[in-house]
């Protein structure tokens, strides 16, 4: 069964080897909406391979404030805990689950033995870097250039390619928090945006029409 998953999720992973080893100590494991899967400070024990879901991964100080990263989906791992793994760091982030998600866990003590073994996993590790740096700098040009109004509609946007829809279950303090501000700001910008048939707000929802 894992490695049918692997092979429907990530095709990119074409070392048959690599699948027999990943199918041998991995461990697939179904995470409810709303579940921490690590927080700030956790020891990293387990490489996850996602499978179906979705999984946020943010930055949060000691103070508590967070900045949002990237997503984690389909065919994803996350680049923060692959380089806390190589570096033997505890992990710099929180990751919470935004929809029922499946992943596959890989003991990170594997994680020398993989990169020295197998060409396939070097390049799938690479690729994971690039694509989430592409992701975490967005986000960080985002609060270095954007207004406040434009980054709502930035994160809007994205939302509605992350879950395929243009109408958004969210509350206007999770945007808040995305945006390191208070929901009072976010409220204020979203009825703005609504008087400008931007967006139509519901209960715990927005419909964006842009």
């Amino acid at each position: 069964m894992i490695e049918k998953e692997l092979k429907r999720c990530f095709p990119h992973l074409y070392d048959n080897k690599l699948i027999h080893e990943l199918t041998k100590m991995g461990q697939i494991v179904n995470l409810p909406r709303g579940k921490i899967v690590l927080d700030l400070g956790d020891y990293i024990e387990y490489i996850p391979l996602v499978l179906d879901g979705l999984i946020k991964v943010k930055r949060k100080n000691i103070e508590g404030k967070e900045v949002f990263l990237y997503y984690l989906k389909k065919g994803e791992s996350c680049a923060m805990t692959l380089s806390s793994c190589l570096r033997r760091q505890q992990s710099k982030i929180v990751a919470n689950v935004l929809e029922d998600t499946k992943i596959l866990l890989v003991p990170s003590s594997r994680i020398f033995f993989f990169m020295k073994n197998y060409t396939n996993w070097s390049e799938f590790v690479l690729k994971t870097f690039q694509d989430k740096f592409d992701d975490a700098v967005s986000a960080i040009e985002r609060m270095s250039f954007m207004n406040l109004e434009e980054q709502v509609q930035d994160i809007l946007n994205g939302k509605c390619i992350i879950y395929h829809s243009k109408i958004l279950k969210l509350t206007h303090q999770s945007l808040a928090n995305d945006l390191s501000t208070s929901r009072v700001i976010v409220s204020r910008i979203l009825k703005k945006m609504e008087s400008n048939g931007l967006i139509r707000l519901g209960h715990k929802e927005i419909e964006v029409y842009f």
